[in-house]
């Protein structure tokens, strides 16, 4: 019998250095559900910069909390959110869909994205 399993520690190390990294919160209005092989929002009306942060989940900072507030300066309808790693090699590191969310102009919209790297 072979036992392999990944160690706490190496849970943390992987959180840790994509913490390191650029990353940008967009938002959009797609309505398609979120698939593994998805490299885009489907209809991205939005993107911003995003401050990333390790907090608890299971084991100790394995999990990356992303965090950015968007400006809104015209009505929107939002329904869809992407993580991106930003340049060089740009990537989509997840996407939500939800149901819509009508915003108004003039409205701070916070976003903050969990992801926990897990066995």
């Amino acid at each position: 019998m072979v036992s392999k399993y990944v160690v706490n520690r190496a849970i943390k190390e992987i959180a840790t250095m994509l913490s390191g990294l650029s990353w940008e919160i967009a938002i959009g209005s797609g309505r398609t559900p979120a698939w593994v092989d998805n490299e885009t929002l489907e209809n991205e009306l939005l993107r911003k910069d995003a401050s990333v942060s390790l907090v608890t989940t299971d084991v100790t900072n394995d999990t990356l909390e992303f965090y950015t507030k968007f400006i809104i300066t015209e009505s929107i309808s939002v329904s869809e959110y992407g993580v991106f790693k930003k340049a060089p090699n740009p990537w989509m590191y997840c996407r939500i869909v939800t149901d819509p969310i009508d915003l108004h102009a003039g409205l701070e919209f916070p976003v903050k994205i969990r992801i926990q790297i897990t066995r």
